[in-house]
């Protein structure tokens, strides 16, 4: 028959199975992947500056502090360094002094408090508040393995060496451990597997538990006497690692202990991996 004559444009018949990944090789910033044309993955250079220390980079803070500043923070295994605008530079905050003791391969966890960054990572808790980089005062719990801020809290997870156990300072006071509305819970109902992930959903908080160890909800109840209540939200789910969660627009989405992904808002998980999961897993480092 004729040859179909050949305009610019999207051609939209040809099997998605018959488009080879990482084609398009002509193509401006894009690239076949799953069968679809998508934006090609890369990264842009933020400063002209290497960030102090050496290592990976960990953690990345950006926050606007009370008095409208924008903050941006960035840890590697050795350093803690502020992005300085008016020298368009990454400065050293920590006085040379080494970071934490850990490796690449151990998850950092950060966050911040009335414009204090609090990071967990080893066996101690540092904070800085915009001047002074130290050790986290008032003796917080040792070796957690995560840490968030919920409801003016500093919460973290698997404490002490005791992998089901959550503890949290008091109400708006990261230094204060005993007292006030300070505390804590093991997560113990139904097995003693550890907590390996958690995250904010709305007003709540969500802990992961390994394996099939099963998805607690905790709520802040505001009495001083017993702050936080929890329950068990979703049985025989676990979730693959402690950076195995990810929220985005209120939705989670896990990285799940049986190898599939997961979407999670408020009710019963929703499997959504099956196109990427193996190039995912694959790529997997934590």
């Amino acid at each position: 028959g004729p040859t179909q004559r050949v305009v610019k444009g999207i051609f939209f018949d040809w099997p998605k199975d018959s488009l080879p990944e990482g084609s398009l090789s002509d193509g401006q910033n894009v690239q076949i992947r799953d069968g679809t044309v998508e934006k090609a993955p890369g990264w842009g250079k933020y400063s002209t500056t290497v960030i102090p220390g050496t290592g990976p980079v960990m953690l990345i803070l950006d926050f606007i502090n009370a008095a409208g500043t924008r903050i941006l923070l960035a840890a590697t295994t050795t350093r803690l360094s502020k992005y300085v605008l008016a020298n368009n530079r990454w400065e050293d905050v920590t006085g040379g002094s080494s970071l934490m003791t850990g490796s690449a391969t151990t998850p950092i966890f950060g966050a911040v408090l009335n414009d204090t960054a609090i990071l967990a990572w080893g066996s101690t808790l540092k904070s800085y508040d915009g001047t002074t980089w130290q050790n986290l005062a008032g003796s917080p719990p040792a070796n957690p393995l995560g840490m968030a801020i919920f409801e003016g809290h500093v919460m973290l997870w698997n404490v002490a060496s005791v992998g089901y156990r959550t503890q949290w300072s008091d109400l708006n006071g990261p230094t204060t451990w005993t007292g006030g509305e300070s505390g804590s819970l093991d997560l113990r109902d139904y097995n003693i597997l550890p907590i390996l992930a958690g995250a904010h959903m709305g007003r709540a908080f969500l802990f992961y538990k390994e394996q099939h160890g099963g998805v607690y909800i905790m709520n802040y109840t505001g009495n001083a006497k017993l702050p936080m209540v929890q329950e068990l939200l979703i049985p025989d789910m676990g979730v693959f690692s402690p950076k195995g969660v990810t929220v985005y627009r209120g939705t989670h989405f896990v990285v799940a202990s049986d190898e599939q992904v997961y979407a999670i808002s408020g009710g019963q998980p929703q499997p959504i991996g099956d196109p990427i999961r193996k190039r995912l897993f694959s790529r997997m480092n934590w």
